[in-house]
């Protein structure tokens, strides 16, 4: 009838009609949702219904945590009923210790931070391990023997994971250093290199001529780490620490104190292999497109790590 140009009604007339013959509704199929009746659990005398919660508090080192039982008779809110009460005190008496046991395992180094993970976290951990060194598993564990620690790279990232905790509860707030601001995808992190040393070093103030040459060498190494020069820290007067960034680096030198208590013997850190010419090291690699759903950021021949 468009095309024929009739008008037998508005737009509003016609939905009218349409709606007196019950036409007007929705096309796609919609779900119905009944009301149906709440669910209501009703306890008339103590020691009929015990309720039950879990809560994950955090351990005192990353990836650890404990877990806090609350049992509760739902009549009285609490073990009041004689058999309540001495059902509560067998339960408490297990748990307390169940948890002393774990305490000792933590503290003779039979348990470790690692396998006391959720299942969950030790994958999303070892990927992060993965990603951060550009290693398969094969770099720290024996095949199919995950918890096997005969590779002195196990150890080595046991310490590394927990000195990136020390040092990020060090300089406080929100994490700021991870495994990838120093690796970048590299077993080694990459040191300063010479050249830009000699360079900066030919730059060296006229005024500051006398200064030793350990101390030109240090200025020298934080402007080539931070890709930054010396009013960065530096006002005009050369001993002021007026300036916010003079105090964060009185803050990242108190992290070389952290540094030898967990690297290799003989290793030896430098600002650059976090910095490598940024003030500001990247927390964590840029994200990319995985090779599969399950893959996420995995370098190949890598399986998901099995529960430990």
């Amino acid at each position: 009838m468009l095309e024929e140009q009739i008008y037998l009604c508005s737009t509003r007339t016609m939905y009218r009609i349409l709606d007196a013959a019950q036409e007007v509704r929705e096309r796609r199929d919609q779900a119905r949702h009944p009301a149906y009746a709440k669910p209501e659990v009703l306890a008339t005398a103590p020691n009929q219904i015990w309720s039950w919660d879990i809560t994950k508090l955090k351990g005192p080192i990353p990836y650890l945590y404990y877990s806090l039982y609350v049992i509760l008779d739902l009549f009285n809110r609490g073990p009041q009923a004689d058999t309540g009460r001495k059902l509560t005190c067998r339960v408490l008496r297990f748990l307390m210790a169940f948890l002393a046991v774990v305490i000792l395992s933590i503290a003779a180094g039979v348990v470790t931070p690692m396998n006391q993970a959720p299942v969950e976290d030790v994958s999303a951990r070892m990927q992060r391990f993965s990603r951060s060194l550009g290693v398969a598993c094969a770099h720290c564990h024996l095949d199919g023997q995950w918890t096997d620690e005969s590779k002195p790279a196990f150890a080595t990232a046991r310490n590394m994971s927990t000195m990136v905790a020390a040092v990020n509860e060090r300089l406080g707030g929100p994490p700021k250093v991870s495994c990838w601001t120093c690796h970048r995808g590299s077993v080694r992190p990459s040191r300063q290199p010479a050249p830009p040393l000699d360079a900066e070093l030919a730059k060296w103030p006229a005024e500051l001529a006398d200064a030793s040459q350990g101390r030109k060498i240090t200025m020298v190494v934080y402007n080539v780490a931070l890709g930054v020069g010396c009013d960065h820290c530096h006002v005009a007067d050369w001993t002021s620490a007026e300036k916010p960034q003079m105090k964060m680096a009185a803050t990242m030198n108190s992290l070389f104190e952290i540094f030898p208590a967990y690297m290799p013997e003989g290793a030896r850190t430098q600002c650059y292999m976090c910095h490598k010419g940024s003030t500001r090291p990247p927390f964590n690699w840029a994200p990319r497109t995985p090779r599969s759903p399950g893959d996420a950021g995995r370098p190949s021949g890598c399986p998901s790590p099995p529960p430990m």
